[in-house]
């Protein structure tokens, strides 16, 4: 069963995490940054990124967080800005983009290979799943109302629906610890391919729908 204390003091412990690391992050970035790159100021700028993700993801590990969040608060804080211009323009998102695409397609084989394909024939999990987007999907609408006046607040909450590796991520933990069945994380999956697929069709109409309104419908 869920320990409230337990729940309460990771909680704290991922907001101290984030907390620190956006306080004094960018100084420490900055400072390892100029080291990388006179260390190699060829390969310094895609090191430097690499390094802090994975340190920090190993941080996050060590007080008994989700390395996930060590690697997002290394997204949080790294910057163009900490080196000197590239002559071919080259940033920090344009060298890792080619590890993204090898690494991608094989973070959703291992998420593929958990999968219990024999729980997608049992109704129970099929009904999960409906109430898992159903929730998923209420609940960025929601999100999406606070936008503001001016600003099409549908297609702020419908743009944030997807769930895509984070979701699957915390629901590959949460597996590996035998706290999410294979039904769960069977439906989990399924919430996810769903709310992914569907997004792209709702924005389109959304998008449209606003581009249609009268000027200044809120």
């Amino acid at each position: 069963h869920a320990d409230p204390v337990e729940i309460a003091r990771i909680s704290l412990l991922a907001l101290l995490f984030l907390g620190t690391v956006l306080l004094l992050g960018e100084r420490i970035a900055r400072a390892a940054a100029w080291v990388f790159e006179h260390l190699d100021r060829q390969q310094g700028k895609l090191l430097f990124p690499l390094a802090l993700a994975f340190f920090l993801a190993w941080l996050a590990n060590s007080v008994q967080l989700a390395a996930i969040v060590g690697a997002f608060a290394a997204g949080l804080i790294v910057s163009d800005d900490y080196f000197a211009e590239e002559p071919n323009g080259w940033r920090i998102e344009d060298l890792v983009h080619p590890l993204e695409t090898i690494f991608a397609p094989v973070f959703f084989v291992l998420m593929g290979m958990q999968v219990n394909l024999a729980s997608f024939s049992e109704p129970s999990t099929l009904l999960m799943a409906g109430a898992f987007t159903a929730v998923a999907i209420v609940g960025k609408l929601v999100a999406g109302a606070p936008a503001g006046r001016g600003v099409d607040r549908l297609t702020v909450g419908l743009g944030m629906i997807p769930r895509g590796e984070v979701g699957l991520i915390f629901a590959s933990i949460g597996k590996g610890l035998g706290v999410v069945s294979d039904a769960v994380f069977s439906a989990i999956v399924i919430m996810v391919i769903v709310t992914t697929f569907v997004t792209p069709l709702a924005l389109r109409w959304s998008m449209a729908r606003a581009e249609a309104a009268p000027a200044g419908a809120d």
